[in-house]
């Protein structure tokens, strides 16, 4: 093979792998001070294996565990988690950690030997003239992972800010319209960002 044409192939390969990793980032955009506030984690049971939550393997931006998921697998507890500027955090059992942004996608929340790990949520919506675009939900999450210091216990989760309204959002008798498939309000906490269309 000659240099140019090997220098073309590498060429080739550098451009293909690189919009296949611009294409696997999740459509979310949410700023510390969305984050920032009063949540309530909904915590599924935990376990000794790991679990991917839902989440397919690899996992894509059109096919996210619904928020659901947690009831279905069995009791749940609320944990009341409070975020701080800048990176402090607190519970309702009185322990205390830290936290931090995981660029603008997600969140990780580490309180006495847990560490909570969730992408913030969102949702596609049709945009009749560009096909669809994504909003982002920045006063929940998507179906996130749990687990120990030491991790030997795993769970799942899902968390909302305290104060959020999930005004369109079907729940049963005591339950969280959240855990029942309820979606986010689109007035709380929320910003809209486009992306290309996608068809």
């Amino acid at each position: 093979m000659s240099v140019p044409v090997f220098r073309c192939f590498v060429s080739f390969l550098l451009l293909s792998t690189w919009s296949l990793l611009a294409s696997a980032d999740l459509p979310v955009h949410c700023l510390r001070h969305q984050v920032v506030g009063a949540w309530d984690f909904h915590l599924g049971p935990s376990g000794s294996s790991r679990s991917a939550c839902g989440h397919r393997r690899p996992d894509t931006p059109d096919a996210q565990p619904p928020s659901s998921f947690i009831s279905e697998l069995g009791d749940t507890r609320t944990l009341q988690v409070t975020l701080r500027d800048p990176a402090s955090a607190s519970d309702s059992e009185g322990r205390t950690g830290s936290w931090t942004m995981i660029y603008d996608e997600a969140f990780e929340v580490k309180l006495g030997d847990q560490v909570f790990l969730a992408f913030s949520s969102f949702e596609w919506v049709d945009d009749g003239e560009n096909g669809r675009r994504n909003v982002s939900h920045c006063d929940a999450t998507q179906v996130g992972w749990y687990r120990n210091e030491a991790r030997t216990e795993w769970g799942c989760y899902v968390a909302r800010k305290a104060l959020s309204n999930f005004g369109s959002g079907v729940s049963t008798a005591g339950e969280s319209p959240l855990l029942a498939g309820g979606a986010p309000s689109h007035t709380t906490g929320v910003a809209a960002v486009e992306t290309a269309p996608r068809q």
